[in-house]
Parts: structure tokens; sequence; C-alpha cells
């Protein structure tokens, strides 16, 4: 009765060409073990493949992040120089009033000290 049920599994197994667990061995047809053999190494480059563009997409995550640093960076100088360039106009405005009260003062000590 063993023997004889031995004898259908291993028929089903060899028949539907399937890797088939057979009591304590595996039955398995020399294509079908190439054949799985082959898929494993391309499944294996597969995930290789996908294994370095992930790796790829992480360095070019990393240059954008440092591309952004960048540009905040020069954004922060920017508004440095713009700042500077406030004062500048602050310092030339105060020059400016100052020069004109120079020139008030010297019309009105004109005024005063020429003869009528």
């Amino acid at each position: 009765m063993k023997g004889e049920k031995w004898r259908e599994r291993e028929s089903v197994c060899s028949s539907l060409s399937l890797l088939c667990f057979c009591g304590e061995s595996y039955s398995v047809s020399p294509s079908l073990s190439l054949s799985l053999s082959l898929f494993m190494v391309v499944w294996e480059m597969v995930m290789m493949v996908m294994v370095v563009w992930e790796m790829v997409m992480v360095v070019w995550e990393m240059v954008m992040v440092v591309w952004e640093m960048v540009m905040v960076v020069w954004e922060m100088v920017m508004v440095v120089w713009e700042m500077v360039m406030v004062v500048w106009e602050m310092v030339m405005v105060v020059w400016e009033m100052v020069m004109l009260s120079w020139e008030m003062v010297m019309v009105v000590w004109e005024m005063v000290s020429s003869p009528l």
C-alpha cells in the first residue's frame, strides 16, 4: 500500500514537472532543476539591479539635498548682501542730511554775517 502511494506521488510529480515532497526526498526532473536554477540566477540578477537602482536613487537624493543646502546658503548670502546695501543707503541718506544741514548753516551764516 505504501509503495503504491509512493509511485502515484512520483508519477504525479513527474507528470506535472513540479517540485514535490515525497516522503523524505524530493522528486525533481533535471530540466526542472536547471530551469529553477536559471530562474533563481535571473531573479538574483534582477534583485541586484534593483539594489543598484536604489543606491543610485539614494545618491541622487543626497545630491539634491546638497544642492538645496547650497541654494539656502546662496539665499542667505543674498539676504546679507541686501542688508548691507540697505545699511549703505541709510548711511548715504544720513550723509546727505548732514551735508544739507551744513549747507543750511552756511546759508544762515552768510545771511547773518553779511551787511544789509
